[in-house]
């Protein structure tokens, strides 16, 4: 029997609490689960993300370096071999036609199989292509290669941006894509300077073991550094 002390606003408001609390059950749920909480970014430390940056940025500084720094070879390259510059415009668009496609591969490729793996792999393949052109002799075997080490440079930029996504939270990736960009823009300004100097005291082929060295040093670094080792769920 009901009580007939109480008031009918006090039953009313008792049988309202229930379905209150359903209500709100539901949503703190959904804030808990958010992907984009600031929870989901904390495993990593302002310094261990500043590193991580940098090591990106260094890696996406290959797509546009290793684009201009050829062009101071461009004249060397067709006396040597024997083909006429038409050709040799061929070798570059040819890289820059890789250059558009191959990012959307590995980027799709790294969210089923994490960033660190596919890194180390675009850099195998820019490393075999830059030895294999410093010892060609034939204008086919320089236009494969190129071809080929424009697949493993290119697809770094895309690989950096979704790098930044997995450390940080939407609040802080802008800093972090503009501390990447130094890494990207400033290889348009280095790349002809350094191309020219190899060409003209050492010789065109210079450039890429210079590439290949360079590329083979952060190779090692990205095997040897676990930060980027970013588990995908």
């Amino acid at each position: 029997m009901m009580d007939r002390s109480s008031s009918p606003s006090t039953e009313r408001s008792r049988l309202l609490e229930p379905e209150q609390e359903a209500s709100a059950s539901p949503q703190s749920e959904t804030l808990n689960d958010d992907p984009l909480t600031e929870d989901s970014h904390c495993a990593f430390q302002k310094v261990d993300k500043q590193l991580i940056v940098f090591l990106i940025a260094t890696a996406g500084f290959f797509s546009p370096f290793t684009a201009v720094i050829y062009f101071p070879a461009l004249r060397s390259i067709p006396i040597s071999l024997g083909v006429t510059m038409e050709l040799m415009n061929l070798t570059v668009t040819m890289y820059l036609i890789v250059q558009g496609v191959v990012p959307s591969v590995f980027g799709e490729l790294s969210e089923s199989i994490g960033r660190r793996p596919v890194y180390l792999t675009v850099f195998i393949v820019y490393l075999i292509a830059s030895i294999g052109l410093g010892i060609q002799n034939s204008y086919g075997a320089l236009l494969a290669l190129r071809m080929l080490q424009s697949a493993g440079s290119s697809g770094t930029i895309a690989l950096a941006y979704g790098v930044i996504a997995d450390i940080a939270p939407p609040h802080e990736r802008g800093g972090y894509v503009g501390m990447a960009h130094i890494g990207f823009n400033s290889a348009n300004s280095l790349g002809p300077v350094i191309g020219g100097l190899l060409t003209s005291r050492v010789g065109w082929r210079s450039i890429f073991w210079f590439l290949a060295v360079f590329s083979g040093a952060v190779f090692i670094v990205l095997y040897m550094d676990e930060l980027l080792n970013i588990e995908r769920t």
